[in-house]
């Protein structure tokens, strides 16, 4: 009866046993497809951030590298500016030379008036200058002879005109044609945003081949207005006025004024000086002027009731020359400069000198066409510090996501907060923008604070945030006006 009684217990044991075994498997697999799901959840969720990373990361590149090639263009546009300086000043350079050994030759040969003003009236500080052109025409004489006139002073004058005019000249206005050419193709390139993107574009398919990259349209006024040209093609003789005057305030001590002064002493009955001025100026921005004078200026105490009084100052115009270059399509009439004040000291002299001008343009010095038109910044007189702005959407398309599943449900967080997870508009978007402007890399060592220019080529780029205008208009690309809003 007891063994039947434990036989019967030890069965009801097992049954039970095998019913719980039974209900754990399910409770087990369950477990199971919980933590796949799980671990597929966290999956998906890293690999939609990392997408959104790699967008991010992609459109900040992009949009560096779009500021940093215009901020380059810029800075070239700066470098031609000043190699159209450059080549300007090599034009003035060449008329000034001509101009100047024209005068010296007629100073040679006027070497003994020279003598008797010196030694006249005691104008000690011109002895050497006496003595030198005394020597240089005996040279001269003695080397004319002995070539039979086929190497003497004016045949090397001669040569040198004609060298200046068909080479010196026509080199340099050719190389502002050139410069000017590709200054101009360069800004209008960029204002158009064009080749920033092209490169845009390029960076950010390194990081992901199907990514997207569009210029934000708000961007493009800012790019086409920032720079416009100054000269006959923008507006006139005011336009030209910020280039010609960088221009003048460039030339070298030759260019601008050559001359010299020596007094001589007061010898009670009678006095002088001898006076020697010369220099080249832009006149009328078509025509390069140079003109150079010598001349002894003196004066007799034979005036007044008695004869005791000084007489007025006498100009005696002893060397004289002027060489111009006029451009290609300019008449070279009206206007005159100052010469290196050769016009208030010289005046007489300065008058004979121009009055037997010669243009270097009737030499063969054709190609310049007058003071270049060039570029420039639009607002020139503003002293807030200049910039522009590029924008760039850059996007890729959501079905092209390497995530599993492609949770819509994961949002990143903090500056990866750009664009819902969602994907709004079926792309995983980001939007960056680089701002263009200029810093000086040091200070300027008089202190002062240098405004923006084309003339500088201190053009940097950064990143900055987004605008408004620029959220609005990703906002609508993904089909969410509240993208912007809620940024």
């Amino acid at each position: 009866m007891t063994a039947n009684i434990e036989h019967g217990l030890n069965r009801a044991r097992h049954r039970f046993h095998a019913r719980r075994r039974g209900q754990v498997l399910p409770l087990g697999l369950v477990f199971l497809v919980v933590c796949c799901a799980a671990l597929l959840f966290m999956f998906s969720a890293g690999k939609v951030v990392d997408e959104k990373l790699t967008v991010t990361n992609a459109a900040d590149a992009a949009a560096y590298s779009a500021g940093i090639v215009h901020a380059r263009a810029l800075n070239y546009e700066a470098y031609v500016n000043r190699a159209i300086i450059a080549n300007e000043l090599a034009i003035a350079q060449a008329v000034s030379m001509v101009s100047w050994m024209r005068y010296f030759e007629q100073a040679v040969a006027q070497s003994g008036q020279v003598d008797n003003y010196v030694g006249g009236y005691a104008i000690l500080g011109g002895i050497p200058v006496a003595a030198a052109l005394t020597v240089i025409e005996v040279i001269n004489e003695y080397v004319s002879a002995w070539t039979g006139g086929e190497a003497d002073l004016e045949t090397v004058v001669n040569l040198v005109e004609y060298f200046n005019a068909l080479a010196v000249v026509n080199i340099h206005a050719g190389a502002v044609i050139g410069l000017r050419a590709s200054q101009l193709a360069t800004d209008l390139a960029f204002s158009t945003g064009v080749p920033q993107v092209d490169l845009a574009r390029e960076v950010a398919r390194r990081s992901d081949a199907s990514l997207d990259v569009d210029l934000v349209p708000t961007s493009i006024p800012g790019l086409a207005g920032f720079t416009k040209t100054y000269g006959r093609l923008g507006g006139g003789s005011e336009e030209r006025a910020r280039l010609a005057d960088t221009v003048m305030r460039s030339r070298d001590e030759f260019t601008a004024e050559r001359g010299f002064r020596h007094d001589g002493l007061n010898l009670i009955v009678r006095q002088g000086r001898l006076v020697k001025r010369g220099g080249t100026d832009l006149v009328n921005f078509d025509e390069w002027q140079a003109a150079d004078t010598m001349a002894a200026h003196t004066r007799e105490r034979s005036c007044g009731k008695f004869g005791t009084r000084w007489c007025d100052w006498e100009e005696n115009s002893i060397a004289y020359a002027a060489r111009s270059q006029t451009a290609l399509t300019g008449s070279g009439a009206g206007g005159q400069g100052s010469y290196g004040n050769s016009t208030r000291d010289n005046p007489d002299t300065t008058s004979n000198a121009l009055s037997d001008n010669v243009d270097l343009r009737t030499k063969g010095g054709l190609l310049w066409t007058g003071l270049s038109d060039n570029q420039d910044l639009r607002d020139l007189g503003a002293e807030r510090d200049q910039r522009v702005g590029i924008s760039l959407f850059v996007s890729k398309p959501e079905d092209t996501s390497r995530s599993a599943g492609r949770n819509p449900n994961v949002r990143p967080t903090g500056q990866l907060a750009v664009f819902g997870a969602a994907a709004p508009g079926n792309r995983i978007a980001s939007l960056s923008r680089a701002e263009i402007f200029f810093l000086r890399p040091e200070a300027r060592p008089d202190g002062r604070r240098e405004l923006a220019s084309l003339y500088s080529p201190y053009w940097q780029a950064r990143l900055v945030a987004p605008t408004m205008a620029d959220r609005i208009y990703a906002a609508t690309r993904q089909n969410n006006l509240s993208l912007a809003i809620s940024q």
